[in-house]
Formats: structure tokens, sequence, C-alpha cells
């Protein structure tokens, strides 16, 4: 290669370099962070530095957002505080308060429209909707703190994240409190939701006609109900902390309602009026399957309640002094398939098979407010009787190959709390719990017919 040719080769070189690398602009200190986009080039990297920086703000075009010291984009209740119009977006560091709190606006701290976005290490506070993910591709949330309104109701606040026909989006190790779903998903696809901490929320992770999901590791305690996913498909469910989801009318851990290809693995279920509510799933029942193994099911006052259209498959899991182990809705037999669980009410000899059944449960799933008396003088001589003279009772489950250790045990909590033991514990065999609870309607006859928005 001659002297010339390689002169221009490393020229070449150069002005690609300098053309490629993005450009680095230090934002004043001002109030003008719309003047600041509006003046950077495609691609720029723009750092801001602390203070007060007044919305709503437009990002149309190609930047990287970074915060030092957790800026402050206020946007003065107008509507949504920042909005994402084009691609390659990133907003990294900032807090984020103020939009409009109508609930009619739909304003977000941050609404997404572009694809290949990346919120992360943000903090949002008094924002309707926390992050608001409207038709865009390959959304990244990661390491978002996001507190709601718990000045309003429940149902008039927002969703912390809202997914509304996105596709492709990875919500990470985010933590959200006191929204009204912690993350909710309508017609939304591939979608990956993992090691998210959900709490003080109406549904902790809400799913509406979605499909393709992969939902890890996130821990989903202290709100209504934990998981409710509905009328959706090709759902992978493990490792899940589900703990404690309870209010006045609803306690529910996972709720599924006609979705199909549904695996549900490893999760840690615990402390719900319902452990697992299943609905007429899978869905439709000729073509998908739903599959529940390895799961710990434990101090629920039903672990699983089931209809007799759902046919899912159980092993491997562990169903731990939930009062009641299965509740059976509707007229006729299960068509579920139940082997190799651990069953905590089991008495039989080893290689005997287990037999959910007991007339008492069936008379109290009838007439629910007869949950009132459990435990009382009535109660334990009906308890007597029942060993004595047989009662036709219903069979809801059969396992005819039931284990006699339990196999797998997760963590109760991230940080290893075990007070929930003991306190589920009390709760479960306390004929004082039971009372209040049935007087609240906590204790609601079939579970079925309640609207869900």
């Amino acid at each position: 290669m001659t002297t010339y040719k390689l002169a221009t080769l490393l020229t070449v070189l150069v002005l690609l370099s300098i053309l490629t690398t993005p450009r680095v602009v230090m934002g004043e200190n001002t109030s003008k962070l719309q003047q600041l986009i509006n003046e950077a080039k495609p691609y720029d990297v723009l750092e801001i530095p602390p203070g007060t920086y007044y919305g709503p703000i437009v990002v149309d075009k190609p930047l990287t957002l970074v915060g030092r010291d957790y800026p402050t984009i206020d946007g003065q209740e107008v509507s949504d505080v920042v909005v994402i119009e084009a691609n390659d977006v990133v907003l990294d560091g900032f807090r984020i308060i103020n939009s409009n709190i109508w609930y009619g606006s739909e304003a977000a701290g941050v609404k997404i429209r572009g694809n290949n976005s990346k919120l992360i290490n943000n903090i949002f506070e008094d924002t309707l909707f926390g992050i608001y993910i409207e038709g865009a591709y390959n959304t990244t949330v990661a390491n978002n703190t996001i507190l709601g309104m718990p000045q309003k109701h429940i149902n008039d606040r927002g969703h912390g994240i809202y997914l509304w026909y996105a596709f492709g989006s990875l919500i990470i190790n985010n933590t959200i409190r006191e929204a009204k779903d912690g993350i909710y998903n309508e017609h939304s696809y591939y979608t990956k939701i993992i090691q998210n901490k959900i709490t003080k929320s109406r549904y902790g992770i809400h799913l509406m006609y979605s499909a393709n999901y992969e939902i890890l590791n996130n821990t989903v305690v202290g709100n209504l109900v934990g998981m409710a996913l509905m009328y959706s498909q090709n759902l992978t469910v493990k490792f899940n902390m589900v703990g404690e989801n309870k209010g006045m009318a609803v306690s529910e851990g996972i709720f599924l309602r006609e979705s199909g290809n549904v695996t549900l693995e490893y999760n840690m279920i615990y402390g719900h009026y319902l452990g697992l509510d299943i609905t007429y799933s899978p869905y439709p029942p000729e073509t998908t399957y739903l599959t529940v193994k390895n799961n710990t099911v434990a101090f629920n006052y039903v672990g699983v309640s089931l209809d007799v259209d759902s046919r899912g498959e159980f092993y491997g899991n562990n169903f731990v002094e939930n009062l009641e182990q299965v509740m059976l809705i509707g007229r006729g037999d299960t068509i579920a398939y139940w082997r190799g669980n651990f069953w905590s009410d089991y008495r039989g000899i080893e290689g005997q098979p287990y037999k959910a059944e007991d007339p008492l449960e069936d008379l109290m799933d009838n007439y629910p407010y007869l949950r009132i008396m459990m435990y009382s003088p009535a109660y334990m001589m009906l308890e007597v009787m029942k060993k004595a003279i047989p009662m036709g009772a219903r069979v809801k489950a059969v396992d005819e190959q039931p284990r006699t250790e339990i196999s797998f045990m997760p963590t109760p909590s991230a940080e290893g709390d075990v007070s929930w033991l003991i306190a589920a514990a009390a709760l479960t065999i306390s004929p004082a719990s039971l009372i209040i609870v049935a007087l609240r309607g906590g204790f609601y006859g079939g579970n079925r017919g309640r609207k869900r928005i």
C-alpha cells in the first residue's frame, strides 16, 4: 500500500469516528431544558446538572439525557411531564414530578411513543401514570422508583407502568408503590417482567389480551391481588414471591382467567384467601395447556380455587397448611390432573392416593358465611361425626402418588424475613380471623361475577 493510500484511509477512519461518536454537551443550570433539547444535534449526549427544570418536555430526536445528582423535571400539573416522540432516546437519572392529576387526561411522568427507548435510574413522584408505553417497540425500563398517589382512591390513580400495544419491552428491577396497578399490560406482546418489587397497589401485575410474556423473580406483596393474568396466551411465570395480597373484599395470589399455554413454576404464594384462582383455563381448551409445577402454596384460606371447566396439570407442588387445599367451583367433577404433590394434611400410608374431600368444606363452599363457625364447639362436633358417619363428600382432587416431604421451599422474601410465616400460621388457625374476614366479605361464595377493570 502506497503512502498516499494509507493517508487517505486514515483520514476516512478519522472522519467516520468523528461522525459516529456522540457529542457530549454540558447543559447549563437553567430551567430551559426544552431549549437545550431543541438546540442539540441527533445522538448528542446531554449531561444535565442538578436543579429544577420545568416541563412539559418533548424529545423529538435521538438523544441521551443524563442527569447528575437527580435533577428535577417538574411538569407543573399541565399534562405529561416528558413525551418521547423519537426513536433511540435514553433518559437516565432524573426526578420526574407533577403530571396532570385528572384521570381522564392519562397523563404520565414519561410517555413513550418512539422505539428503542431506555428509561433507567429515574424517580417518579406525583405522576398520574408513572411510565406509559404507547405503541412502541423494544423499550427498556430499568432501575426506576415509581411512587404513586396515595392521597387518591386506588381506582383513581394511574398505573405505575402502563403498556398499551407495546412490543418487545423489558421491565426490570423497578420499585413501584401505591399505584392503581403496578404493571398493567393491554394488547402487548413479547415482554419480559423481571425482578420488580410491587406493593400497596390494586393488582401487582395485570395482563389483558396480551401474549408471549416472561414474568420472573418479581416480589408482589401487600396489594389487593398479586397477579391477574386474563385473556392472554403463552405465559411463563416463574420464581415469583406473591404474598399477603388482600383487601376488604378480594384477596388473591394469582388469578388466571381464559388464558392458555401457561406455565406457573417455582412460585411462592402465601397468605391469601385464594392462593391460585383458576377460571376457564387453559383457553381454548382444545389447543392450549396449563402447567402448575414445583410451586409452594402455603397459609392461604384456599390453596387452589378451580372451576370444573379448567383442566390444568398440577405436579411437584407443595400445598402447605391451607385451610382448604382445593375448592372446586361448579357442578360436575374436576378434569385437572394431580400427581406427586406434597399435601400437609395427607394422613395416608405412603403409596396410597391423596383425596381432597371433606363434607364440611362442601357445606361451607355452598354457604360461605358458615365459615365464621369454624373451630366452634359445633364445628368440632361435626368434625368428629364425619369420621364416624359416611357423608358422601365431593372428591375435588385425587393425587395418585402424593409426596410425603416438601421438595422445594423458596426464600420467603428478598430480605430473608420469616415473620410472615409466623403471622400467616397464626391467622390461618385463628377463629377470630375467620369471623373478621367473613364479615368483611373476604369469603365470597363461588368467587365469580366480580367486575375487573
